[in-house]
């Protein structure tokens, strides 16, 4: 028994013992393999061969660049001849805002100071083009409604070189049309200023204007130069600035660059270039985690970069321009809210704004709907608005044709509590099918059929056959015109007596006379009070019988009649059953 017991098998090692056995000796073969001729060599090769794969590579994009590298371009076209007819003020003036609990701004404060007011300048930026443009802003003077001064501060404000879109409050739109809200959009530089330890010796108080001195960028001389297209990079460098193209991934396009710093600066040069496709974008530097904790603004652009695409032959080379710039000051440019702008005459209009739509077009195409609606509706070109009849020839029900207000769109219950503004504001949801112009329609005047007293407009089993005449041609005839002194301003007595009644709408009368800049485009007219809904020519006129302006006008151009031969199309419209209503 006892040889029986001495003779029992040891019990077998643990699954862990074994694991730690495996990997031992795996390592200690790996150690040995490392360690032999052979392995040393195929590394070797490995490596080699590595190298000459990222050399070949590099040789083959050499100077090429990545064109999915930027996803967020946006659209562009390289400045054309007419783009060098920019339209600068005479007198430079800005726009002051109230902030911060003033005129109903809510109160807002942070660790960089409460909310003060903003300070508005306009630009003229066209993407390739650099204009001259405002750098940052000394000697500021706040002053009083009286005009007495707040304060002084000793403080230098800089401008963000790259303008943003600011939107300005629409005076007057020839055509009506269905909308949510429209203000033109103008492309400026806004500087919000906040009460801070900077302005300690100022009161916390609303200026009514300020006073400030405009330090600008200023071209003193240009000099053409040429911008090589080759399978190379081809770099422009003065100074600091360079300029340079690189080709991209396909045969037809092409990179770019432009980093401007210092006195000299590369632009494009305006010109008629092949068929193409272009994007634009801004590479900014990177901003700092403190900066970016406090919400500092993106500092400002270190280069600007342009992707081309050429549809057809590629030109060998563009043309651009060399700028030489100094830095000058413009003194005391003030800048006034807009209710002065809108009350003072002789204050200067910030923004240049054209007035749309004043083309001749007397096409008799007439965009109906599709019949069998419950309300008939046409869009006409505002001249042909303003020169033709439209009329209503046959019909079961005294009907008149009428031109109708812009529709404005609101959520339901925002102007419960004011009906007369209400009526004029209807909800979107009962009138969601038809107060939704179609786009090709937005320049154009909406005529609706009604019942003689303007009440009804909705209709149902009922035929009416209607006639638009319209004179053979219309074209603008110049006025005599001698620009004032104050371009901004026009003197009603430079208008024809007859042609001038202060009741008449004012749809009506700027859609007769034309105020036009020296690049030839309608401005818009400055109105004495904003959001004014269906307004009559006396709010445009401002003390002294001037009209006033968004922009300096040079000529005025009327509307005639050249060829009063009538021509006349007749159409018939069925409403809908009502059994299909």
């Amino acid at each position: 028994m006892q040889e029986a017991r001495d003779t029992e098998v040891e019990p077998s090692p643990t699954i862990r013992a074994r694991v730690t056995s495996a990997f031992r000796q795996a390592g200690t073969r790996l150690c040995a393999e490392i360690c032999t001729p052979r392995f040393i060599g195929a590394s070797v090769a490995a490596l080699v061969w590595l190298t000459v794969l990222l050399g070949f590579g590099l040789f083959i994009s050499h100077g090429r660049q990545n064109t999915l590298a930027d996803q967020d371009f946006k659209p562009f076209q390289l400045p054309s001849a007419q783009d060098t007819q920019v339209i600068l003020p005479t007198e430079l003036g800005g726009t002051l805002e109230p902030a911060a609990g003033f005129e109903g701004y809510p109160y807002t404060s942070g660790g960089d100071g409460r909310h003060w007011f903003n300070l508005l300048l306009p630009a003229n930026d066209v993407p390739g083009l650099t204009m001259d443009a405002p750098v940052g802003l000394e000697n500021l003077r706040l002053l009083a409604q009286d005009g007495s001064l707040l304060c002084a501060p000793n403080v230098q404000l800089q401008l963000s070189a790259d303008p943003s879109s600011v939107g300005v409050k629409a005076d007057l739109d020839l055509s009506q049309q269905s909308t949510r809200y429209w203000m033109p959009s103008a492309t400026g530089y806004r500087l919000e200023v906040r009460w801070d330890q900077r302005f300690q010796d100022c009161p916390y108080e609303q200026p009514a204007s300020v006073l400030a001195d405009v330090v600008q960028r200023q071209t003193t001389s240009t000099e053409p130069r040429r911008l090589e297209l080759t399978d190379e990079p081809h770099k422009l460098q003065a100074g600091s600035s360079s300029m340079t193209a690189k080709p991209g991934a396909l045969p037809w396009e092409w990179w770019v660059e432009i980093a401007n710093s210092g006195q000299q600066r590369w632009q494009f040069t305006a010109a008629e270039p092949p068929a193409h496709q272009g994007w634009r974008a801004k590479r900014y530097p990177s901003s700092s985690l403190w900066n970016a904790a406090r919400n500092q603004p993106s500092p400002d652009p270190i280069a600007e970069r342009y992707q081309l695409r050429f549809n057809a032959a590629v030109p060998a080379e563009l043309p651009v321009t060399l700028l030489n710039t100094e830095e000058v000051r413009v003194a005391d440019v003030r800048f006034s809210t807009e209710r002065d702008q809108r009350t003072r005459a002789s204050i200067p209009p910030t923004w240049h704004l054209p007035l749309q739509h004043t083309d001749t077009d007397l096409t008799l195409d007439l965009p109906m709907h599709a019949q069998d609606f419950e309300y008939h509706e046409l869009f006409l070109p505002i001249a042909m608005s303003y020169t033709c009849e439209l009329q209503v020839v046959e019909a079961d029900l005294p009907l008149q044709w009428r031109p109708v207000e812009r529709l404005f769109v609101y959520s339901i219950g925002r102007y419960d509590e004011e009906v007369e503004d209400y009526r004029q504001r209807l909800s979107a949801e009962p009138y969601s099918r038809y107060a939704k112009l179609p786009e090709a329609y937005l320049g154009r005047v909406r005529w609706e059929l009604q019942s003689m007293d303007g009440e009804q407009r909705f209709f149902h089993d009922l035929e009416v056959t209607s006639e638009l005449r319209c004179p053979a041609g219309v074209t603008w005839q110049p006025l005599t015109y001698q620009q004032s002194e104050l371009p901004w301003l026009v003197p009603l007595e430079a208008l024809p007596e007859a042609s001038v009644d202060p009741a008449q709408p004012a749809r009506e009368f700027f859609g007769r006379f034309r105020f036009l800049d020296a690049n030839g485009e309608a401005l818009m007219p400055m109105a004495r009070a904003a959001d004014l809904t269906d307004p009559a020519l006396e709010s445009f006129v401002f003390p002294e019988s001037q009209l006033k302006f968004h922009g300096e006008v040079t000529r005025i151009e009327q509307l005639q009649i050249d060829d009063s031969t009538a021509h006349s199309q007749r159409w018939s419209y069925r409403f809908m059953s009502l059994e299909a209503y």
